[in-house]
C-alpha cells in the first residue's frame, strides 16, 4: 500500500468519526420525530442512515486519493523526480502532530477479523441445510399456505421442523426457508403456532434477509464505531416490530402472538448472524408494544448526549486533520495544513492572500498551483522562499560538523624565548622540579611579529605548570611583561616580576 493511500485511508478514518457520530445523531431525532408512526417506515429510514455512514468516509477516501480538481493550466510544476513530499501531519496550533499511517493496517485487522466472525456465522447456517428434518403436517402446511397468500408472497416457501433446534429461524431471499423446533407443535397453542410462523412468513414479505446481510456488511466496515452499532441494533427492533404488525394484521390477535413470544423467551439460544430469529429484537419491548400499542413512546438522553460527545470529538480530531485554526505570525493571518501528501499554506501580507497547494496524486505524478487573491500567479524564486519560509513540517537537523583538530604547533621565537627566560628560575624549579621540560602551548594565544600572548604547558619530575607569557619584541629580541607560573598545587607567580 503506497503512502497516499495509507494517508488517504487514515484521514477518511479519522472523518468518520464526526461524520458516523452527526448521522447517529439525525438518525436519533428521525426515531424521535416518527415514534408514532410505522415501524416499517422507521426501519427504512434506519436502513438509509446505516448505509450513509458507509459512503461518507468511502467518498473521503476517494476524494484525498483522487487527483486534485482545482489545478490551473499554466500554473502546474512537476517535481523532479525522487524529491518526496513531507509525511502525513496535521498541524495543531503551532505544533505539527503526526498521524498513525498504521491506523489503515489496524482497520483492515479488525475488518478480516469481524469477517471471520461472520463467515462462523454463515458455516452455521449452511450446516441447517444438513441436518435430517420432517415436514409440517398436512393441517399445518395448509395453514401456513393460507397465511402466505394473506401476506402476498407468491414464492415457495419452504417450512422445516428439526429437533435439534429450540427457536423458529428464517434465512434467504431467492429459495426462503423457514426451520422450526418440533417442541412448539407440543408446546405452545395452535394460535400461537401460527403468530410465530406468521412472524417469519412477514420476514420474507419484507425481504429481510437482504437488508440484514447489507446490515452486518457495514457492522463489518465500520465495526470500530459506536453509534454504528447502536443504529443497528435500533434497526434490528424495528425490523421485529415490522413483522410482529404484519403477523397481527394476518393473524387478527396482538395478544396471542405476545403470549408466544413470551414462551420463547425461555426457550431462548444465541442465533446466527444471517438468520432471523422470531425473538430478536428487544423481547419484552415487543410483547409491550403489542399489548399496550398507544404507549406513549419515551425518549432516552443517553444516546443523544452520547453521539454528542462522540461528535464533538470526532470534530476536533477531524477538523486537526483539516485546515488548522489560524494562527498569527509576524503580524499575519497564515495557517496551513498537511495531510497525506497534500500540502496548503495561507497567508496573508499587506491585505493580499496567498494560497500555495502542493499535492501528488497515486500515480507519483506532483502539482503545485499557486494564488494571490484567487487569481493564478506564477511561482517564481520569492514565491519559493515564502513557501520554504512557511514550511509545516521543517527538514530534519543536519548532523553537528566534527571538530576542527588544533592547529600545528609552530616554535617561535617569542615561544623560545618565553621558555629559554623560565627554565632555569629556581621558582619553577621549586615549583615543579627540575629538568623543567616544555610541551608547547596550552589554550589559547595570539602572535605577531611584535606581540605575543601565549599559553605553555611545563612539565617536571614535581607536576605540571602552565605559563602565561605577555610580551613584545624590542629589535631581535623579546622582552616579556609578564611570565605568570600557575602549577597545579600551590600559588602561582610572576617570573617576570622581581624577587
Amino acid at each position: 500500500m503506497s503512502q497516499a493511500i495509507e494517508a488517504a485511508l487514515a484521514s477518511a478514518l479519522l472523518q468518520s468519526l464526526w461524520q458516523g457520530a452527526a448521522l447517529g445523531l439525525i438518525a436519533a431525532a428521525l426515531f424521535a420525530l416518527l415514534a408514532r408512526r410505522s415501524a416499517a417506515l422507521r426501519h427504512a429510514l434506519g436502513m438509509v442512515v446505516l448505509v450513509a455512514m458507509a459512503v461518507a468516509p468511502l467518498l473521503t477516501f476517494v476524494t484525498m486519493i483522487g487527483a486534485p480538481s482545482d489545478r490551473v493550466a499554466g500554473d502546474l510544476a512537476i517535481r523532479p523526480a525522487g524529491v518526496p513530499l513531507p509525511p502525513l501531519a496535521i498541524l495543531s496550533g503551532t505544533t505539527a502532530v503526526g498521524v498513525p499511517l498504521w491506523l489503515g493496517w489496524l482497520w483492515i485487522a479488525g475488518v478480516a477479523l469481524m469477517a471471520a466472525r461472520l463467515a462462523g456465522g454463515w458455516a452455521m447456517l449452511r450446516r441447517l441445510d444438513t441436518r435430517a428434518f420432517e415436514s409440517l403436517p398436512p393441517a399445518w402446511q395448509a395453514r401456513a399456505d393460507s397465511l402466505r397468500r394473506t401476506l402476498g408472497i407468491r414464492r415457495q416457501v419452504a417450512i422445516r421442523l428439526l429437533h435439534d433446534s429450540v427457536l423458529p429461524c428464517t434465512a434467504r431471499a431467492l429459495r426462503p426457508v423457514i426451520w422450526l423446533p418440533v417442541s412448539i407443535l407440543t408446546r405452545l397453542s395452535p394460535e400461537q403456532i401460527e403468530a410465530l410462523i406468521a412472524h417469519e412468513l412477514a420476514h420474507i414479505r419484507r425481504l429481510d434477509w437482504i437488508w440484514n446481510g447489507l446490515q452486518c456488511a457495514v457492522e463489518t466496515l465500520l465495526f470500530y464505531h459506536p453509534a454504528v452499532w447502536w443504529l443497528s441494533r435500533r434497526i434490528r427492533a424495528e425490523r421485529e416490530n415490522a413483522c410482529d404488525d404484519l403477523a397481527v394484521a394476518a393473524c387478527g390477535d396482538p395478544i396471542v402472538l405476545a403470549e408466544a413470544l413470551s414462551r420463547l423467551e425461555r426457550l431462548r439460544m444465541p442465533g446466527f448472524r444471517f438468520a432471523l430469529p422470531a425473538n430478536g429484537g428487544l423481547l419484552m419491548n415487543r410483547i409491550k408494544r403489542l399489548l399496550s400499542p398507544e404507549a406513549p413512546p419515551t425518549l432516552r438522553w443517553g444516546v443523544p448526549l452520547g453521539l454528542i460527545a462522540l461528535v464533538g470529538t470526532g470534530v476536533v480530531l477531524a477538523g486537526q486533520a483539516g485546515p488548522a485554526g489560524a494562527r498569527a505570525r509576524d503580524g499575519m493571518s497564515f495557517w496551513g495544513r498537511l495531510v497525506g501528501n497534500t500540502m496548503e499554506i495561507h497567508d496573508t501580507v499587506d491585505g493580499r492572500q496567498r494560497l500555495y497547494k502542493r499535492s501528488t496524486d497515486i500515480h507519483g505524478r506532483t502539482y503545485e498551483s499557486y494564488e494571490v487573491d484567487g487569481r493564478p500567479a506564477p511561482i517564481d524564486a520569492g514565491v519559493r522562499r515564502w513557501v520554504h519560509d512557511a514550511q509545516i513540517v521543517p527538514p530534519p537537523p543536519l548532523p553537528p560538523e566534527p571538530p576542527l583538530p588544533p592547529p600545528p604547533f609552530i616554535e617561535t621565537a617569542a615561544y623560545q624565548a618565553a621558555a629559554t627566560a623560565v627554565s632555569s628560575d629556581p621558582r619553577l624549579i621549586k615549583a615543579i622540579g627540575q629538568p623543567v621540560s616544555v610541551l608547547g602551548t596550552k589554550g589559547p594565544s595570539y602572535l605577531d611579529d611584535n606581540r605575543a600572548d601565549m599559553t605553555i604547558a611545563l612539565w617536571g619530575p614535581k607536576g605540571e605548570a602552565r605559563l602565561h607569557a605577555v610580551g613584545t619584541r624590542k629589535g631581535d629580541a623579546w622582552e616579556f611583561q609578564q611570565l605568570e607560573v600557575r602549577p597545579e598545587t600551590g600559588v602561582g607567580f610572576d617570573l617576570a616580576t622581581p624577587r
